[in-house]
């Protein structure tokens, strides 16, 4: 994708002259792409609340990813950039610059050396939202010898549930020091809104008893796949006739 290339200096772990000029002892937070960056949002919120002068990088691995945590952490991030090439010396490039006091990394991001040149650093290393998917787990545990001396270096992993706690433990992971933390996603706090005008005189012209809200539904992707459109629609016909006062509202 040539859209990489723009910045693909920050991949060999050049940053850009305000990320040299912010002061040490900040978080480098690493979330690779879009649903690892929403999850990260409120992470960083609540950080930020407790350390208001701390800088708050976030380091991202795709293109999408990086669109994503520049329009939704704008005022939380103090930087965003494209997470380094996992070689020794590019890491140790990026963490001589932003000179962080703790690297936190986002779900399955296992990645040795910049585990190991962090706690090199002396920075404290934690993984937050683990996740090892039944997909992935399989290729880990073939691997586990190795794994077993990188996820000895975090100071805690942890773990969306029990599940993945489990498969953290049996890929060697030292066991007191990895947790079910939950899951960032469900930490999320909407901001409070008023609805539009001409929403909220739309739904008071509707007089709902109840309303049935279908949130991204998706087209069919392959021939024979359900077009959720079609599922909802058809659903909603059949309640609305033994339910008079329902609303739909697709979206």
């Amino acid at each position: 994708n040539r859209r990489y290339l723009r910045r693909f200096h920050e991949r060999l772990g050049f940053l850009a002259a305000g990320f040299r000029s912010a002061p040490p002892g900040g978080v480098w937070v690493h979330a690779v792409s879009v649903g690892e960056a929403l999850a990260a949002a409120e992470l960083l919120r609540r950080i930020r609340e407790r350390l208001p002068g701390a800088p708050l990088w976030v380091s991202v691995g795709t293109v999408a990813g990086r669109a994503v945590a520049e329009e939704r952490l704008a005022g939380l991030a103090t930087g965003v950039f494209y997470a380094p090439l996992d070689y020794c010396f590019i890491v140790r490039r990026v963490l001589r610059t932003l000179r962080p006091a703790l690297v936190a990394v986002v779900e399955t991001e296992i990645w040795p050396n910049l585990y190991r040149e962090a706690k090199r650093a002396g920075c404290g290393l934690v993984v937050v939202n683990g996740r090892i998917s039944d997909k992935a787990f399989p290729r880990y545990f073939r691997l586990r010898r190795f794994l077993r001396a990188v996820l000895a270096l975090p100071d805690a992993i942890l773990t969306q549930d029990e599940a993945s706690r489990r498969r953290y433990l049996d890929l060697g992971a030292p066991a007191g020091r990895v947790l079910v933390g939950g899951n960032l996603k469900y930490d999320f706090e909407p901001r409070a809104a008023a609805p539009p005008p001409d929403l909220e005189d739309l739904l008071a012209n509707c007089r709902a008893e109840k309303t049935w809200i279908a949130a991204s539904t998706m087209p069919p992707l392959d021939d024979g796949d359900v077009d959720e459109d079609d599922a909802v629609i058809d659903a909603f016909q059949e309640l609305a006739r033994r339910h008079p006062g329902f609303l739909l509202v697709l979206a």
